[in-house]
């Protein structure tokens, strides 16, 4: 939640167009996995690689919101 009291849903993340370490800054920022189904932290976020499905799974994501 905003300092605002407003919800910050997943469209915060087309703010990023297409750019992976924005979407890594704010998914771990924000905590907004549930946006991205089977999406997993970088690893210098959360201490996982960076894997196929997770890139797979962001661009359908962003296909979507554009």
């Amino acid at each position: 939640m905003a300092k605002d009291g407003t919800l910050i849903g997943c469209e915060v993340l087309a703010a990023c167009q297409g750019d992976m370490n924005c979407v890594d800054t704010i998914v771990y920022r924000l905590n907004l996995e549930y946006c991205l189904p089977g999406y997993k932290l970088s690893e210098e976020k959360r201490g996982s690689g960076r894997t196929r499905m997770r890139n797979i799974l962001l661009n359908s994501y962003l296909n979507r919101v554009w």
